[in-house]
């Protein structure tokens, strides 16, 4: 269940927020069992979202982020964003329907393995930046600026 790692919620504690045992949650979250009208109006409202939420059609991936290290990054730390990031992509989906977003204006890279990043890449990536954005070889005094500019 995304909200569970979403809010850094386990089973047990979402259980005893709604008020119902940590197997109903399981069967919710495997989708094998659906909650009843009052549980379904209680775990919206622990959760913070309407019920309709819970029933919207669930849109394409978008790709995980790449943890420099995996072993260094915490599984629930890394569970929560990524439930985080497939509600930013709902977002913006949302907001597509009335805002023209610009173009994304990013070098593009095929990484899926962040061991296989080398520093030449980074360097390479950094110029072709620069050269999109137009920033020349010269520091660049404001970075948020700089990315705001390029859309």
């Amino acid at each position: 269940m995304q909200a569970l790692s979403a809010r850094g919620l386990s089973q047990v504690a979402l259980a005893s927020m709604v008020g119902v045992s940590p197997a109903t949650v399981s069967k919710w979250k495997n989708g094998q069992q659906s909650p009843e009208t009052e549980a379904l109006t209680s775990l919206s409202q622990v959760i913070n979202v309407n019920p309709e939420w819970f029933t919207r059609p669930l849109p394409e991936k978008c790709s995980l982020p790449l943890f420099r290290s995996n072993a260094s990054a915490h599984s629930d730390a890394r569970k929560m964003l990524e439930a985080r990031l497939e509600w930013a992509q709902d977002i913006a989906l949302a907001l597509s329907e009335f805002v023209d977003f610009p173009e994304v204006n990013l070098p593009v890279r095929s990484f899926t393995d962040p061991e296989q990043i080398t520093n030449a890449d980074i360097e390479e990536a950094a110029d072709e930046c620069r050269a999109l954005w137009n920033l020349g070889r010269r520091a660049i005094p404001d970075l948020a600026m700089a990315v705001e500019g390029a859309g």
